[in-house]
């Protein structure tokens, strides 16, 4: 990605890693969530399926928790809560899935730049994060938020 991008790769959020964060300088935040798993990946009845079953672990509810944990680290440094879009990418599977499955995008990572780019600039987010941007980075990198490390769900 572009300078106009800050990447930060295994973050420690509340309830274990977060594999990607991407703050766009326009304002537009991502939680993104990789896995390798092989076969195909499906939505049934607004669930996911993965080679028609369930997945082992919840992994609409761990990204779903970690868009929640980064809003709330932003919103705390920011002083207005931002909008954070979360994306479950598969980087082995074939997805066959066109929605979102509880606000959260699921995809081939194939896919992921193209949906990174469609997302809208939030103005509001990126003039309060400007002059905040090394402080959300360190925030975010380290873990140390001053906000209680709790794991719901």
């Amino acid at each position: 990605l572009s300078d106009e991008h800050m990447v930060l790769h295994d973050v420690p959020g509340a309830c274990g890693n977060i594999d990607h964060v991407v703050l766009r300088k326009d304002g537009a935040v991502f939680v993104i969530e990789t896995k390798s798993m092989r076969g195909r990946v499906e939505e049934r009845n607004g669930q996911l399926q993965l080679n028609g079953k369930p997945p082992a672990k919840d992994f609409i509810r761990q990204t779903l928790r970690n868009v929640m944990w980064v809003r709330d680290i932003l919103a705390a440094e920011l002083g207005v809560t931002p909008w954070v879009d979360g994306a479950l990418v598969f980087t082995r599977a074939y997805v066959s899935i066109r929605c979102d499955i509880e606000q959260i995008r699921v995809m081939n990572v194939r896919f992921l730049r193209k949906w990174m780019e469609r997302i809208p600039k939030k103005g509001e987010i990126a003039r309060r994060a400007a002059p905040k941007w090394e402080r959300i980075s360190k925030v975010l990198q380290t873990g140390v938020t001053g906000l209680p490390r709790k794991c719901s769900g």
